[in-house]
């Protein structure tokens, strides 16, 4: 069966170590950034934190078991930089949930301008109550 994909948000059913997901949730995500910070070099260091937030959306749309929660980000891995980003340039963010396990999200992440990729990475991340 083939879902059909919202504009911004698709939805798919998933298999995780944990064993099948009970409700259909959002696995993916795409997001457009547009890049206007006055820097005169490349902002690689502006697509990860943008695929932080995303994923975090991404998980907070997707669930009603994490509202109210505070995101960490437990790791970074596998990151690639392959071209610079500018000011002018519009990102298209694209993340999907990989895996859920022990309550730790694994994200792919890839980030392009003009149709090319320009960062790729995995994150994780999990969520914690807020402390009063």
């Amino acid at each position: 069966m083939t879902d059909k994909l919202h504009p911004i948000v698709g939805r798919a059913g998933a298999e995780f170590a944990d064993g099948k997901l009970e409700r259909r949730e959002f696995l993916r995500i795409a997001t457009l950034l547009g890049v206007a910070a006055p820097v005169a070099y490349g902002m690689a260091g502006l697509t990860l934190p943008a695929m932080a937030q995303t994923a975090a959306i991404l998980v907070y749309s997707s669930s009603d078991d994490n509202k109210g929660k505070i995101t960490y980000f437990v790791g970074i891995d596998n990151t690639k930089f392959r071209k610079p980003v500018v000011p002018g340039d519009q990102l298209r963010l694209e993340l999907e949930v990989i895996n859920c396990r022990r309550g730790i999200y694994t994200f792919s992440g890839k980030a392009y301008v003009d149709g090319k990729l320009v960062t790729e990475s995995e994150l994780r991340a999990t969520f914690a109550d807020k402390q009063s």
